[in-house]
C-alpha cells in the first residue's frame, strides 16, 4: 500500500528548492558585477581587470610598456631606460608637436609613432593625447628584432647588427576622458609610390635632354575646360585631371582655361631669356620664370590653369575657379606648388595658377599639413614616413633607406 507524503515533507522540499534557486540567482548577479572576475581572465594574460578589454603592450627588451597607460599619462617614459651608464641603453625620446610624432630611440632601434586626428604633448615624465572621438596611432618600428608575440603584444629587441621594420596602426577612441585602444592592424604589401614625386628646383636640375617617355596630348574637352593650343602632359595624370574638372562642373564651377603644361628645356630657355631682358636681372627673372633645367613644366606633371579671359595673374586665386582648385585639387593628386607663405623655401613667387601632380595620398598629406613639396620630401628623409587617414583606410608613405625609394602601404578593410 502506497503512502502519500506528509504535508510537512512537501513544505520542506519546496523550501529547499527555493533556497537553491536563490543561491544560483545571487551567484549569477554577483558574476555580472565582476565579483568573480580576475585580472588574468584572458587567455594570454592581456585583459584588463575593469572592463575585460585586451591590454595592448610593447615589450621592449622584455620590459612591458602598456600602450593605453602610455596614451593616458600613466606610464613613465622620460628617464625610463636611461640608466646613466655610458655606452649602455643609449636613449633619446623626442616629441614633435607640429608633426604629431613621438620618437623613441634606444640602442640600435627606433620606435616612432605619428598620431592622426590627435595632438601629443609631454606631461610630467609621460605623454598626453588630446583628441575627441576617434583617432589613430601609426607605429613604424625599426629594430634588430621586431615580433608580434600575440594579437596584443609587440616585442622589440633594441640591440643587434641586423635591422627589421614593422608597421602597425592602432585605432583609438576617447571615452570618459580616457583614450582606449579599439584595435590593432598591420599594413598590407608595399608598392612603389614615387613615380610622380620628382623634385625640380634650382638645386635639383633636369638635364637638357630630359623628355618624359609617356607624353601625350591633353584631349580637347571644351565642356570641361579650354586650352590655349595643343598641350602635352604625362599620360598617367590625364584621368585624374579629367575627374577633377568633371567634379568642379558638378559643383557648378566651370570656365577653366589650361594655359600650358609640358615645356621643353629649349622652350623654357627662350622664356627665361626674354624675362631677363625685360627685368634686366637674372636673379629677379628666376623668381618669376624658372631657369632652364629648373622648370617643373619639363616633367610633364605641372599645369598652369586659369579662368577664361583671366590670364596668369595673382587675382586668379579669388575667382571661383581658383578657390575651387585650392580647396579640392588635392583629392585628385594635385597640389598648389608655389604657395604664398612658402616662397622663402621654393624661391618662386606666389603662383595660384601653377598646379603640380604628385599623386594621392601624397597630395592629401601635403595639403593637410600645409607643406610644400620641398618640405614634404625633406621631412620624409628626416622621419622616414608620413601617415594619413582616409575614411576607414590608413595610408603609410614609407621611405626605404636601402634603395632610397618611397613606398605606399595601406591598412583597413579590403586593403591590399
Amino acid at each position: 500500500m502506497n503512502r502519500r507524503p506528509s504535508g510537512r515533507k512537501i513544505y520542506a522540499a519546496l523550501i529547499l528548492v527555493f533556497l537553491i534557486l536563490g543561491v544560483c540567482g545571487i551567484f549569477t548577479y554577483a558574476h555580472s558585477l565582476n565579483f568573480f572576475r580576475t585580472e588574468n581572465s584572458g587567455a594570454s594574460g592581456n585583459v584588463t581587470a575593469d572592463e575585460g578589454n585586451p591590454s595592448y603592450q610593447l615589450l621592449v627588451d622584455g620590459e612591458s610598456l602598456s600602450l593605453e597607460g602610455l596614451f593616458n599619462s600613466r606610464e613613465v617614459l622620460f628617464g625610463r631606460w636611461d640608466n646613466g651608464v655610458p655606452g649602455e641603453d643609449r636613449v633619446n625620446i623626442e616629441i614633435v608637436p607640429q608633426e604629431k610624432r613621438l620618437i623613441i630611440k634606444k640602442n640600435d632601434s627606433t620606435i616612432s609613432l605619428q598620431f592622426l586626428n590627435a595632438l601629443v604633448r609631454r606631461e610630467g615624465n609621460g605623454i598626453a593625447l588630446q583628441h575627441s572621438g576617434s583617432a589613430r596611432a601609426v607605429f613604424v618600428i625599426s629594430a634588430p628584432e621586431v615580433n608580434r608575440a600575440d594579437p596584443y603584444s609587440i616585442e622589440v629587441a633594441t640591440t643587434g647588427a641586423s635591422k627589421e621594420r614593422a608597421c602597425f596602426v592602432l585605432h583609438l577612441e576617447r571615452q570618459g576622458g580616457s583614450t582606449l585602444i579599439k584595435g590593432l592592424e598591420e599594413f598590407g604589401e608595399k608598392k612603389r609610390a614615387d613615380e610622380y614625386l620628382i623634385l625640380v628646383n634650382k638645386e635639383n636640375l633636369l638635364d637638357r635632354n630630359f623628355v618624359p617617355g609617356d607624353l601625350t596630348v591633353l584631349p580637347n574637352n571644351p565642356k570641361l575646360y579650354q586650352r590655349a593650343r595643343e598641350i602635352k602632359v604625362r599620360k598617367g595624370i590625364i584621368d585624374d585631371l579629367i575627374l577633377m574638372f568633371q567634379q568642379a562642373k558638378k559643383e557648378g564651377v566651370s570656365g577653366f582655361f589650361v594655359v600650358s603644361a609640358y615645356r621643353s628645356y629649349d622652350y623654357q630657355s627662350g622664356l627665361f631669356q626674354r624675362k631677363v631682358r625685360q627685368l634686366g636681372n637674372r636673379e629677379k627673372a628666376s623668381q618669376v620664370v624658372a631657369m632652364p633645367g629648373t622648370s617643373e613644366h619639363q616633367t610633364g606633371l605641372a599645369l598652369d590653369i586659369s579662368a577664361v579671359g583671366k590670364g596668369l595673374v595673382e587675382s586668379f586665386a579669388e575667382t571661383p575657379q581658383g578657390r575651387w582648385l585650392n580647396r579640392n585639387s588635392w583629392k585628385y593628386g594635385f597640389i598648389l606648388r608655389y604657395p604664398k607663405e612658402k616662397n622663402h623655401i621654393t624661391n618662386i613667387i606666389y603662383e595660384p595658377w601653377h598646379y603640380r601632380y604628385v599623386g594621392y595620398p601624397h597630395s592629401k598629406i601635403i595639403f593637410r599639413r600645409g607643406l610644400c613639396l620641398e618640405e614634404y620630401l625633406s621631412n620624409m628623409q628626416k622621419y622616414g614616413y608620413y601617415a594619413v587617414a582616409s575614411g576607414s583606410f590608413t595610408y603609410l608613405v614609407l621611405l626605404d633607406h636601402e634603395d632610397g625609394g618611397i613606398y605606399l602601404l595601406k591598412a583597413g578593410k579590403g586593403a591590399a
